[in-house]
């Protein structure tokens, strides 16, 4: 694998990162222009270094410089269309082959797993390329990307030849110069190689030397047990009665220390000229806050930068219209709270009140008004759906949404939060299914080009046992949806709940919906597209604390107001992508 560095004798001012992506179908071609420095690419030239050795001087230009074209690099959406089109399947069918998620060694431990960790090619590696990816990420000014493999060991110090453990590493630094401190944090999921080994890549400040760096490592699930729904993992024993952590994990800490600052010296500080294009850019990124000296953890006071562009918050133009967010209680400053809006046999008023904001607010609403819609985990954690079932009732909120408010404004959809789960000492909610819904989510509005007329008449049907305007929808025993004659029957039988009892603004809402044909609906859809939201990398290095016997909601709310500053950037992007078409 080609190393990210490059340099001889010659001095090079400026080079360009070339992004080839799979599918020219699908993705788009992104070039960022980025200066470097001789040190820098001297000093990490090991491909080159052997090549510089068997040639003349004047080849060296010609030779490098195909080397970089030859070279291919990730872009952030295109590296986000790969992982939520690989990462479920890869995942699902491991998990097949084992037996039921039945562990065949002993369940692995993060205190093992971090003891026998030592630098070397098998137990731990930090290096500047990655083992097994086919493109590399590329360097810039401010962030360099590093990349860690390590080996899983059970409880019992043996090392793990199988995957189907979830672990997050999780890092912050801090830096120090004659104008003040500066932390810098993030976190990652690993990646599974389903060979008892586990990859990320971290992207680590060189803007200014590092003076301390922490590294935790925190453990979900093992055996695979984080691909089942909550449901099933209520008597899963001790597989589920892990150390979750967060556990410091000082090996790491120091070899990425060394590397970084093997890599980095005197390197200059410039920010990316890039702006911001898309959704995936912005929300790829770290966290960062000034005057927070070592060993002070981050405060709710830091800001959001994204890694490979800049936002320039001050040049977005206003809103046109209003903003209009329905979600559950991780959606800031919400119009209706909506957790899963098809009960209405559960009495929380969800289906209420998304009812009432469609039907009495958005019908209503202005040409130009922009709707943020989240969801998820209520569909998973209280109502038992399985991923994919939950994805296509999300879209259905989509879809219902666009045929009572048409516009031509994009409408906003964020799947589920990935929640943290290290202060509890049960697990009872899957951080890796809170993935599986968001890369299905990404997976179809990929299949069907963002387009809403696409997604809702291919994926909304009668067959599929999800009518458009049905009110209620429940999971059978496997997490698919019930068919409409099962659900009634079981609405009545399980619930004593029948259609008679929903109230003026559901039966309203539903009768317009029902009373649509194919034609009107296409005329409502308009050429209306989706836009995602992905907010993992943004939620998931949160410096927050849990209300008291709270397992969902931190006591400040999910940095709630940089919540509401991360929708409000989101929304004027996407008025000013608007504005330039």
């Amino acid at each position: 694998m080609f190393c990210i560095s490059f340099g001889l004798s010659i001095i090079y001012a400026s080079f360009v990162l070339i992004s080839r992506l799979p599918t020219a179908a699908t993705y788009y071609d992104k070039t960022i222009e980025l200066e470097d420095s001789p040190q820098q690419l001297l000093a990490h030239v090991s491909h080159l270094r052997g090549l510089a050795d068997s040639i003349l001087p004047q080849q060296q230009d010609d030779n490098i410089h195909e080397s970089i074209k030859q070279t291919q690099y990730w872009n952030v959406t295109s590296w986000l269309d790969y992982e939520a089109s690989h990462q479920p399947l890869r995942l699902t069918s491991a998990a097949a082959e084992k037996s039921n998620y039945m562990c065949s060694t002993n369940p692995t431990s993060i205190n093992t797993t971090i003891a026998a960790a030592t630098v070397s090619d098998d137990m731990l590696s930090v290096s500047l390329s990655p083992s097994s990816l086919t493109k590399v990420w590329p360097m810039t000014k401010d962030y360099l990307p590093i990349y860690i493999n390590f080996r899983a060991y059970d409880n019992i110090t043996r090392p793990q030849d199988n995957g189907g453990d979830v672990f997050v590493l999780e890092y912050q630094s801090w830096s120090s110069s004659s104008i003040g401190n500066t932390t810098v944090k993030s976190a990652a999921f690993t990646n599974d190689n389903l060979d008892g080994t586990y990859s990320a890549t971290l992207f680590l400040p060189r803007s200014m030397p590092i003076d301390h760096l922490n590294v935790t490592l925190r453990h979900y699930y093992t055996c695979h047990q984080g691909l089942k729904r909550p449901v099933e993992l209520k008597n899963c024993g001790d597989i589920c009665q892990l150390d979750f952590g967060p556990t410091v994990w000082p090996q790491l800490g120091y070899a990425i220390l060394s590397e970084v600052r093997k890599s980095s010296a005197n390197y200059p500080s410039k920010e990316v000229e890039v702006r911001c294009s898309n959704f995936d850019e912005v929300l790829f990124g770290v966290w960062k806050e000034e005057e927070i000296p070592y060993p002070n953890l981050m405060s709710t006071n830091a800001d959001w930068y994204p890694i490979y562009c800049n936002l320039e918050k001050d040049k977005l133009p206003p809103l046109r219209g209003k903003e209009h967010k329905i979600g559950d209680s991780t959606m800031p400053y919400r119009i209706a709270e909506v957790g899963y809006p098809y009960s209405p046999h559960r009495g929380d008023k969800h289906d209420v009140a998304y009812a009432e904001a469609l039907w009495n607010t958005l019908r209503n609403a202005n040409e130009h008004d922009i709707v943020v819609f989240g969801g998820g985990l209520h569909h998973l954690y209280h109502m038992n759906f399985n991923p994919q079932s939950i994805s296509k009732i999300l879209i259905k909120s989509m879809c219902q949404i666009g045929l009572v408010f048409p516009s031509d404004e994009e409408i906003l959809l964020r799947g589920p939060n990935t929640i943290q789960q290290h202060l509890n000492n049960r697990v009872d909610q899957t951080a890796l299914n809170a993935r599986m819904i968001n890369w299905e989510l990404r997976s179809m509005l990929i299949r069907h080009d963002y387009k809403l007329e696409n997604l809702c008449e291919h994926i909304i049907t009668d067959l599929e046992g999800i009518s458009i305007s049905a009110l209620a929808h429940l999971a059978d025993d496997t997490g698919n949806i019930m068919s409409d004659s099962d659900k009634v029957a079981q609405l009545k039988k399980r619930h004593n709940f029948n259609e008679s009892q929903y109230n003026s603004t559901q039966v309203a809402l539903s009768r317009h919906l029902a009373h649509l044909s194919a034609s009107d609906r296409k005329s409502l859809y308009r050429n209306r597209t989706i836009r995602w939201i992905d907010t993992e990398m943004f939620m998931l290095p949160r410096q927050e604390e849990y209300r008291p016997k709270d397992k969902v909601h931190d006591k400040v709310e999910f940095f709630f107001h940089k919540h509401a500053q991360l929708y409000g950037h989101l929304e004027r992007i996407s008025n000013r992508d608007r504005l330039e078409q």
